[in-house]
């Protein structure tokens, strides 16, 4: 067992105590990551095999393909 320092958290990284969070606030944190991925996301439905090819062809990740093509 290890011993604990005052003002240090379980982590080692913060003063005080390790902060615990209700359900409600954990409810919010997942509603909120999921929101941000949605507003990431792009739909492209069933051209799907036409991007994983295009994507294969320029040697590009996702990222780097929409890039090019935005930039077009």
């Amino acid at each position: 067992m290890t011993k604990s320092h005052p003002g240090v958290n379980n982590k080692g990284n913060m003063p005080g105590p390790p902060k615990i969070r209700t359900d409600s606030a954990r409810k919010r944190q997942k509603s909120a990551a999921a929101r941000r991925k949605r507003a990431e996301s792009v739909r492209i439905g069933e051209q799907i095999d036409r991007w994983k090819s295009l994507k294969e062809s320029k040697s590009l990740d996702d990222t780097g393909l929409a890039k090019v093509l935005i930039d077009r």
